[in-house]
């Protein structure tokens, strides 16, 4: 009873590290996603020029 109470236990322990993980990398991924989106309203707000400049010093990603 008690070595499957410690297996048990183990075995959260280690899916609680792995949900904590995915956790923090799914709220990173919504960040940057989010930072994306405000970049892109900026420089669609501020106009064109803007926009191709952004365009081409990020190499692409906030176009």
């Amino acid at each position: 009873m008690l070595t499957t109470f410690i297996v048990l236990c183990l075995i959260a322990m280690v899916l609680w590290r792995y949900l904590l993980k995915i956790v923090l990398a799914a709220a990173l991924v919504l960040l940057v996603v989010g930072v994306v989106q405000v970049a892109n309203m900026a420089a669609s707000v501020v106009g064109p020029p803007a926009h191709e400049i952004a365009c081409s010093t990020t190499g692409g990603t906030l176009c």
